[in-house]
């Protein structure tokens, strides 16, 4: 699986959880679904030594992404 860069390097330089955001946010404008992202995301976990706390970050965004994760925090919008 080919990891956007972006994602990569915010990943390997711990970035926090409003920069993973914002990229989550510019590859979906551009059309990556979200399914893809919570791909790369697990490809990351799985590739890369997380501390616990850094790891609970990407879950979060994993969340914010699923929408398993209050309305007003969700970045794809709801269907309903």
């Amino acid at each position: 699986m080919r990891i956007h860069r972006s994602l990569l390097v915010a990943v390997e330089q711990s970035a926090g959880e409003n920069v993973l955001r914002d990229i989550c946010l510019s590859l979906l404008n551009t059309g990556v679904p979200a399914d893809s992202i919570l791909d790369e995301f697990e490809e990351l976990r799985a590739t890369h030594t997380l501390d616990d706390e850094y790891e609970d970050t990407l879950l979060d965004v994993m969340d914010s992404l699923c929408g398993w994760c209050s309305p007003n925090h969700a970045l794809v919008p709801s269907a309903a």
